[in-house]
């Protein structure tokens, strides 16, 4: 049987173990110095001469600095085991946390489009529904099919980056044209949301890399601002620029943002923040994870920057430029 416990409950373990190993170190220290003490006073009733009390005290004492030189080394190595075992403990918990909130999402994710596409072709299969009613209702269909192919292709290419999938193909491209490509992609499929684009893009910036996955990485990141901005009137910055052999993507915006204590776990895989159920916004948490990752893969870096909630987002890119080989 596993043996599963609450973080609380790991905690309360891992003191009483601490306070144990603490109680019986400082016992056996009082011990061995009764022992030392019996020894002298057993050597006076006999009689034994000052020199060879005092050599059995430096004998005795040198044998307990000894032993308790050992017993602290021993201790901090239970210690530091004890931490370990407490800690992975936390994580399992942790983990399995986010992945149910992960399975409590996706399940969301699929079963929402889904009902919504279900509903939209009973009504276009209703005889008395109008043609232009019929025109409404096919661009919504439309952006619920994207939605659900979105989400499956996240899942795949978490597996994709974990080794599960063949590697990629690495070819040498502009990245300004692909980043342009995946700007103009934005107004097909994001319609309630208010949003103007500023962009500084140099031209003809190539990159020696997977064409297919750096622009995904692209779309997850824009996808961020426009998800969790649904109902805002927005400003999104776009910029690139190439230094030296090294190419630098800023993509940020002036909208919900991201309180600070949350920055460190914003690329965490399952992350999302908030109660699961609810959430207005939807989503895995596996969007900007997927990001990171794709960014890594190709010997970049990617970090975040938010001053707090309603005081926007920006993703910061920095990669090198590479070359063909």
């Amino acid at each position: 049987m596993q043996l599963q416990l609450k973080p609380r409950a790991a905690f309360l373990v891992f003191n009483f173990m601490l306070i144990f190993l603490m109680a019986n170190a400082v016992w056996w220290f009082i011990l061995m110095e009764r022992v030392i003490d019996e020894k002298i006073e057993m050597s006076q009733e006999l009689g034994a001469s000052p020199e060879v009390i005092e050599h059995i005290y430096e004998q005795e004492s040198s044998r307990q600095r000894m032993v308790m030189l050992e017993a602290v080394v021993f201790f901090l190595v239970l210690l530091a085991g004890l931490w370990m075992i407490y800690r992975t403990l936390v994580k399992q918990r942790e983990l399995r946390q986010q992945q149910e909130n992960f399975m409590m999402a996706i399940t969301h994710e699929l079963k929402t489009p889904l009902a919504s596409i279900n509903l939209y072709v009973d009504s276009l299969l209703t005889p008395e529904i109008a043609e232009q009613e019929k025109q409404d209702i096919l661009p919504k269909i439309k952006h619920d099919v994207y939605r659900l192919m979105r989400q499956v292709e996240n899942v795949l290419e978490v597996a994709r980056h974990h080794g599960l999938t063949e590697k990629s193909s690495y070819e040498s491209f502009d990245l300004s044209q692909l980043l342009g490509q995946r700007l103009d992609a934005l107004n097909k499929f994001y319609t309630n949301v208010n949003y103007r684009l500023k962009t500084d893009i140099e031209e003809s910036v190539r990159i020696y890399g997977d064409r297919r996955s750096i622009g995904k990485a692209i779309d997850l990141i824009l996808e961020n601002s426009l998800v969790h901005n649904e109902g805002r009137d927005i400003e999104i910055i776009v910029e690139l620029s190439l230094n030296n052999n090294i190419i630098s993507l800023n993509i940020g915006d002036n909208g919900c943002g991201v309180d600070k204590e949350e920055l460190a776990s914003i690329f965490d895989q399952f992350y999302r923040a908030g109660p699961e159920l609810t959430r207005p916004s939807y989503g895995t948490g596996l969007g900007l994870y997927i990001a990171r990752e794709i960014i890594n893969s190709h010997g970049g870096t990617i970090s975040v920057i938010s001053d707090g909630p309603s005081k926007g987002i920006k993703f910061l890119i920095i990669i090198k430029r590479g070359k063909e080989h």
